[in-house]
């Protein structure tokens, strides 16, 4: 998922609904991957509100070069 629209994707979801945060179970809600030459991160969120049952999304990041 690109920055930018992770970015927008979070203001809309935040701005049109009353996002209650859900648990990740431990060690997966964030991880650095040090396998490659570029190290990716890895971060994931999820959400849940009276309109929407689940809100899940996960962000990639291993720099520009991968």
């Amino acid at each position: 998922m690109y920055k930018p629209f992770l970015d927008h994707l979070e203001r809309s979801l935040f701005q049109k609904f009353d996002l209650q945060s859900r648990p990740i179970p431990a060690g997966l809600e964030s991880r650095v991957s040090d396998r490659g030459k570029n190290p990716a991160t890895i971060r994931s969120w999820h959400y849940q509100c009276p309109e929407l049952r689940k809100i899940r999304y996960t962000y990639i990041d291993a720099g520009a070069s991968a």
